[in-house]
């Protein structure tokens, strides 16, 4: 198989040659091959021609609720992903409505963490590691917030603000 990745991207890359070594090493007959492309190149295998066997992909949500980490990647039309790579059911669909439509938030919880559980069951892919960004500043400035959602994202720059000494 080949394992594509965005040319450039150094952690996809990385975690491209990790997996082709674990493969080799759980049997030498595994034949691995890591090809960079171009972004372009990249998405329209992923949304147009779907002749991708595995593919490295990053996800940022648009706002921070679980659903918006799971229709992505599990409700079968609806998913940026899973309506791609054929993942999905109209039972699973109606687990994904459920757990998004309740309002007692334990119940919600119980719900979403069933949805993990079909995850770790029916894998539909390798969920690597959350990035976590790092913002310096000196002692005189304030009004920075770290937002998990977006770990790359600055901060609003207005909010901030600088002290005289």
């Amino acid at each position: 198989m080949t394992l594509l990745y965005n040319s450039g991207n150094i952690p996809r890359k990385t975690a491209c040659e990790i997996l082709a070594e674990a493969l080799y090493a759980i049997n030498e007959d595994f034949q691995v091959s890591i090809q960079p492309i171009s972004w372009p190149t990249f998405l329209g295998k992923i949304w147009g021609t779907r002749d991708m066997p595995m593919f490295q992909i990053g996800w940022l949500p648009d706002y921070p609720h679980p659903d918006n980490f799971v229709v992505p990647f599990m409700h079968s039309t609806h998913g940026a992903f899973s309506a791609y790579i054929g993942y999905g059911t109209p039972a699973l669909d109606a687990k994904l409505k459920a757990a998004f439509e309740e309002t007692d938030p334990a119940t919600q919880q119980a719900l979403y963490s069933e949805l993990q559980e079909i995850c770790f069951e029916d894998p539909y892919g390798i969920t690597l590691a959350q990035p976590i960004a790092r913002r310096y500043f000196t002692k005189y400035i304030s009004g920075f917030y770290y937002n998990p959602v977006e770990p790359a994202y600055t901060g609003r720059l207005q909010d901030m603000t600088k002290s005289e000494s």
